[in-house]
């Protein structure tokens, strides 16, 4: 659903799989860019930071996506 631009039906089901409180890092930065692309800095920053922290190398593909975006939240916000 990211991938097609249906931010908010992904963000549903993300937050389904989140309230079972599991800390899984791609979880975490899925929500955390579907955040972002809504428009939503503050939880973005949020879970792709805890998505970082809790394995800086959580993926491949993702994790310097997770820095990168964690960046540019940071700089827009001050």
């Amino acid at each position: 659903m990211y991938k097609s631009g249906q931010y908010e039906e992904a963000k549903e089901y993300a937050e389904e799989a989140l309230r079972l409180g599991t800390l899984d890092a791609a979880l975490l930065f899925h929500t955390g860019m579907i955040d972002y692309r809504l428009g939503e800095s503050e939880s973005a920053r949020a879970y792709l930071e805890q998505a970082v922290e809790i394995n800086p190398g959580f993926s491949v593909l993702y994790a310097q996506t997770a820095i990168d975006t964690l960046r540019e939240l940071e700089s827009s916000a001050g």
